[in-house]
């Protein structure tokens, strides 16, 4: 397994990837960031994921 660091360049690569596996599980409802404030829980200052 290849652990990529979290960047302004690649977050929205994230952001897709997580939206598309809710998709194909079936889960989208649970799925309920909008694209800033999932960055934002990955790029703020005190960010809430690493």
């Amino acid at each position: 397994m290849e652990i990529a660091s979290i960047d302004k360049e690649n977050i929205d690569d994230l952001y897709g990837l997580n939206a598309k596996l809710a998709e194909s599980e079936n889960q989208s409802h649970l799925f309920t960031a909008d694209r800033q404030s999932y960055a934002d829980a990955f790029l703020a200052t005190t960010p809430a994921c690493f």
